[in-house]
C-alpha cells in the first residue's frame, strides 16, 4: 500500500465515523434567527446624505459634477 492509498483510506475510515456519528443522532430541528432589542444601524431618514455625497466627492480624484469618473477594466 503507498502512503497515497493510506491517506485514502485513513479519510474514507473518518468520513465514515462521521457519518454514522450522524446517523445515531437521528433528526435535528434547528431555529435560526436574532431578534435585537436596539438596531444597530442608523435609521436612513436620520443620516446626513447630502454631507456623505460632499465627502466622498471630496477625496474623489476625478470626478463630474455628482458622479465619480473611475477606469473601466484597465487588466
Amino acid at each position: 500500500m503507498t502512503g497515497t492509498d493510506s491517506v485514502r483510506k485513513q479519510a474514507k475510515q473518518i468520513m465514515d465515523d462521521f457519518m454514522n456519528a450522524l446517523d445515531r443522532l437521528g433528526e435535528i430541528s434547528m431555529e435560526y434567527g436574532l431578534e435585537r432589542k436596539e438596531q444597530t444601524r442608523p435609521d436612513p431618514k436620520e443620516q446626513d446624505f447630502p454631507e456623505f455625497r460632499k465627502s466622498i466627492l471630496k477625496n474623489a480624484p476625478k470626478k463630474n459634477n455628482d458622479f465619480i469618473i473611475a477606469e473601466k477594466k484597465k487588466w
